[in-house]
């Protein structure tokens, strides 16, 4: 459409209309016949064979395509003469000014910093050390309560007050746990390792397998057997009395916190008993490998020194060595481990450690 805002009696520059109201024809055009070359090297070509006639056209043309393209060769000379003046002020030529990063430039220094670590040890270790002093305490009283200890309720009763001294009840009216007051449906316990009273609902039970465990631990190479014994759930409190130690919740955390600990050193995952396994038959067999490459280099020297049954000798036992560690390695490698977990690149790695 015609811009509303124009003379129709002007032509507009640069525009061609057909029409007052004929669409904008925009392209190569040629000026006399209106056909859209698409392309200059096309419109040129097109004024030369089909208006030859037209020399003044064709000249102008010329003059303009020229002048275009020295302006285009001159913009890029312009741009190339301005990276090389910029490249050469900073310092990338010759004799230009160095610019430096200033944040660089300076000394970089460490920062203000605060060592918490003195302090985090003042802490931990005096609650370390009560923690560890209360749990062998009460590890001493399962002792002696352990020895000795007999069959019949009453007399065990008698036994373990005599161990341990109990709280005097009258002077407990609330349980100090839930705080809530003894009475007929109430009872007052003891706690057997530390004397405490609490009712029943906040006492615990430790069986006599799991004292003897504490106060006795496991070494790593022995297994123990499990005993079977019956649910908490199943068994009446005068049934969890016969069968183990009535404790608060206090000295069961202190007591299980041990023997957590305990567990840990000495139940092992069977990847790391094997490897351990198969680092002793390395440990065994490396001063072997030495001298077995010098009784080598010897026989071929031609020296006395050794013979030829030492060489045999020694390259079988080193073969069997090597056996048992592969044996063990692909024990390894058989391990169920989740894929793509560590354990199951640790296995994959301690196998190619064993066959490299």
């Amino acid at each position: 459409m015609s811009n509303p805002f124009d003379d129709p009696d002007e032509g507009s520059s640069g525009m061609l209309l057909l029409r007052d109201d004929a669409e904008i024809l925009e392209g190569f055009l040629c000026p006399i016949c209106k056909a859209d070359l698409k392309t200059p090297e096309r419109l040129t070509a097109h004024v030369e064979q089909q208006h030859s006639e037209e020399q003044d056209l064709l000249k102008s043309l010329r003059e303009m395509f020229s002048f275009a393209k020295k302006k285009i060769l001159n913009l890029d000379e312009t741009a190339s003469e301005l990276a090389r003046n910029l490249d050469s002020s900073l310092g990338q030529g010759g004799g230009g000014v160095k610019v430096e990063n200033p944040i660089l430039a300076a000394g970089q220094v460490v920062g203000t910093d605060c060592d918490h670590l003195s302090y985090f040890k003042a802490v931990r270790n005096p609650r370390l050390e009560r923690y560890a002093t209360e749990t062998n305490k009460l590890i001493i009283r399962l002792d002696k309560l352990l020895d000795g200890l007999p069959s019949d309720p009453d007399a065990r009763k008698r036994h373990e007050q005599s161990k341990v001294p109990w709280i005097d009840g009258k002077l407990v009216k609330l349980c100090p746990s839930c705080a809530k007051g003894f009475g007929l449906t109430r009872r007052q316990h003891h706690c057997r390792v530390c004397g405490s009273v609490m009712c029943d609902g906040c006492s615990f039970h430790l069986s006599f397998d799991e004292a003897r465990s504490i106060v006795q631990p496991v070494s790593p190479g022995t297994e123990v057997a499990p005993r079977p014994t019956p649910a908490p759930e199943e068994m009446s409190s005068k049934d969890r009395d016969s069968s183990g130690f009535r404790v608060c919740e206090h000295c069961l955390h202190l007591l299980m916190n041990r023997k957590e600990m305990q567990d840990s050193r000495s139940d092992r995952p069977p990847v790391t008993k094997l490897y351990e396994k198969l680092l002793q038959e390395k440990r065994e067999i490396t001063p072997d490998i030495p001298m077995y490459e010098k009784i080598i280099g010897s026989l071929y020297e031609g020296d006395a020194i050794y013979r030829l049954s030492d060489a045999s000798a020694l390259r079988e036992k080193i073969g069997r060595a090597a056996e048992r560690i592969d044996n063990i390695s692909k024990a390894i490698l058989a391990l169920p481990f989740p894929q793509g977990s560590r354990e199951e690149s640790l296995k994959k790695s301690i196998r190619l450690s064993c066959i490299a």
